[in-house]
């Protein structure tokens, strides 16, 4: 499964990972963060399929082993406050939103 990632969000993401602290630079999210910007097809906004996961997307989360599904809305860090309302915000910087950056509906992910 090809990783796409929008030239936007390349940008603004390594731009990103330059101002983090020195402390986040080593978590496992910024490592899955920088091998998914390393291996990914870089397109223009307007050429990734819809149902491609970019920043800002809201993702359904289906868990196999519990069957729980989960909203989240992929964001900058650092996340928003998560609200009763919507969906649950999660920083691309995190493990889970670093690893569904660029994925596709239907991917299976660890």
């Amino acid at each position: 499964m090809p990783v796409l990632i929008t030239e936007v969000d390349r940008a603004r993401l390594k731009n990103c990972l330059q101002w983090l602290p020195l402390e986040l630079s080593r978590t496992a999210g910024i490592n899955v963060l920088e091998q998914r910007l390393a291996v990914a097809t870089i397109v223009a906004a307007d050429s990734i399929p819809r149902h491609q996961v970019t920043m800002n997307s809201q993702v359904r989360i289906h868990y196999l082993e519990t069957g729980e599904e989960i909203v989240v809305l992929l964001v900058y860090p650092p996340p928003a406050l998560a609200t009763d309302e919507g969906p649950r915000p999660v920083s691309v910087i995190s493990p889970v939103g670093a690893t569904i950056l660029g994925t596709g509906v239907g991917d299976l992910v660890e």
